[in-house]
C-alpha cells in the first residue's frame, strides 16, 4: 500500500518541523535552538588513559632504565604482541613507518625494483618504497572493499616486481587468498601493511601472519597507542633476527653474552661506517686535564700509545680514545683498544701487541681507568677488509 507522501510533501514538512520548537516553552526546546541537551557526558579527549599509564610511565622513569640495552619492559610487549597476534616472534621499531622500511630492507628490496601496492593509504607506504629508490606501482581497488583487488596483480608483475604490499585499512582485510597465490607463482616478498588494521582475522588467520611479515602502528591516532611506536611480526624468526639486526646497528638479537655484530645488509653495514665516522671526528680537545703536569702526562701517553698503533688502518685507531678519570666533561665515555677481554680483544689481540705495557701504564697514570676496548666501534667480520689496507 501507498502512502501517498510525495518527496516534495516531505521535505515542506520537515521544513515546518524545524521552525515549529520556536514557540516551545525553553525546558522543550531541543538543544540547538537553547533547550537542555539530551546528552550531558562530554565526549572523551583522545588519548584515553588513567592511573595506570601514569603509574606505568613513573615507574620507567624512575627505574632509570630508558632504553631497551637494560631494561625489559621492551621485551616483555615485544612478547606479548607476539601472543595476541599469533606470531612466532616480534620486534618493535621506533613507529609504523620504520616497521614497513626495515622490512623492505631486510627482504632485499633495492633500488630499480618495483613494489606493488595499493594508493589507499597513508603516505608512509610510498614513502619508504622511494626511500629505497625503488618504484610503487600502484594496483586498482576492489570496488567493494576499496582496498587492493587482488585480480589486479598479475597483470602489473614483470622482471623487476620485488615485493607486493596489501594495506589493511580500518579492520578491513585485503584478499589474502588472491594476493598470496600471485606472490607464489613469482616468488614475491609479502609485506603486510597492517598499521590500521590490529587482530583482524582473513578466514580465521590473523593479518601479519600471511605473508613474509606485518607492519604495525602505535602512532597518537590508533586504538591502543603510546605516541609513537612500531613492530614488526612474522612466522619466521630468522626474519626477525635480521630486522632486529638492522634497525639496531647490526648488533645480534640472540648474542653470546657479550656485545656481537653481523654484517647482513649492505645498507646496514654503510650506516654502521657512517656512526664510526662521525665518532672518529670528536675531538679530543674535550679530554682536559686536572693540572698542567697531569696534562702533560696524559697527551705523552697517548702520543705514544698511537705511535704503537700506527700500523692499525685509520679508521680504526682513530676511534681509539682514552677513559679519563675526572679529565673533563667525557670522563668515563671512551676507551683504548688494550683489554684482555671480549670478542674484539681477540681478534686484535695480535694487531697491538707492539704496544708497550709501560705506555699504557702511563696513561693509566695520568688518571686514566681501566683500559679496554672499545667495543661497539668494529664489526668483527670487516676486520680483515679494514686491515688489508693498513
Amino acid at each position: 500500500m501507498e502512502s501517498g507522501i510525495t518527496r516534495r510533501n516531505f521535505v515542506a514538512a520537515a521544513g515546518a518541523a524545524a521552525v515549529a520548537p520556536a514557540s516551545l516553552g525553553a525546558a522543550e526546546k531541543p538543544a540547538l535552538l537553547g533547550g537542555k541537551p539530551a546528552c550531558t557526558v562530554k565526549f572523551p579527549s583522545w588519548p584515553i588513559f588513567d592511573k595506570r599509564e601514569e603509574q606505568a610511565v613513573a615507574e620507567v622513569v624512575r627505574s632509570g632504565q630508558w632504553w631497551r640495552g637494560n631494561g625489559k619492559k621492551v621485551d616483555e610487549f615485544e612478547q606479548a604482541w607476539a601472543k595476541l597476534t599469533g606470531a612466532k616472534a616480534c620486534v618493535t621499531t621506533v613507529n609504523g613507518t620504520n616497521a614497513l622500511f626495515t622490512s623492505l630492507n631486510v627482504l632485499g628490496v633495492r633500488p630499480g625494483d618495483e613494489v606493488l601496492v595499493t594508493p589507499f593509504t597513508f603516505i608512509a607506504t610510498i614513502n619508504v618504497i622511494l626511500r629505497q629508490h625503488a618504484l610503487p606501482v600502484f594496483v586498482d581497488s576492489d570496488p567493494e572493499s576499496f582496498l587492493l583487488d587482488p585480480k589486479k596483480l598479475e597483470g602489473l608483475v614483470n622482471e623487476r616486481t620485488k615485493a607486493i604490499i596489501p594495506v589493511h585499512i580500518g579492520g578491513n582485510c585485503v584478499d589474502m587468498d588472491g594476493v598470496m597465490a600471485v606472490a607464489k607463482k613469482h616468488k614475491l616478498a609479502v609485506i603486510e601493511d597492517a598499521c590500521q588494521a590490529w587482530v583482524t582475522q582473513w578466514k580465521g588467520r590473523n593479518v601479519g601472519l600471511w605473508g613474509d611479515c606485518g607492519c604495525f602502528s602505535f602512532q597518537a591516532s590508533k586504538n591502543i597507542n603510546s605516541g609513537e611506536g612500531g613492530a614488526i611480526i612474522s612466522t619466521n624468526e630468522e626474519f626477525i633476527d635480521r630486522c632486529w639486526s638492522f634497525h639496531n646497528q647490526g648488533r645480534l638479537r640472540r648474542g653470546t653474552g657479550e656485545f656481537s655484530y653481523a654484517m647482513l645488509e649492505t645498507l646496514a653495514m654503510a650506516f654502521l661506517g657512517t656512526l664510526l665516522a662521525s665518532l672518529a671526528a670528536l675531538p679530543l680537545g674535550f679530554l682536559g686535564a686536572k693540572n698542567v703536569v697531569s696534562q702533560r702526562l696524559f697527551h705523552f701517553g697517548l702520543r705514544r700509545l698511537f705511535d704503537g698503533l700506527r700500523g692499525i688502518d685509520t679508521l680504526i685507531w682513530a676511534l681509539m680514545f682514552v677513559n679519563a678519570v675526572g679529565l673533563g666533561p667525557f670522563a668515563g665515555v671512551m676507551a683504548i683498544a688494550v683489554s684482555d677481554t671480549g670478542t674484539l680483544a681477540k681478534l686484535f689481540a695480535e694487531a697491538i701487541e707492539n704496544i708497550d705495557r709501560h705506555q699504557v701504564e702511563g696513561v693509566r697514570a695520568a688518571g686514566a681507568n681501566r683500559l679496554q676496548l672499545m667495543r661497539f666501534a668494529i664489526l668483527p667480520q670487516v676486520l680483515p677488509v679494514m686491515l688489508s689496507h693498513a
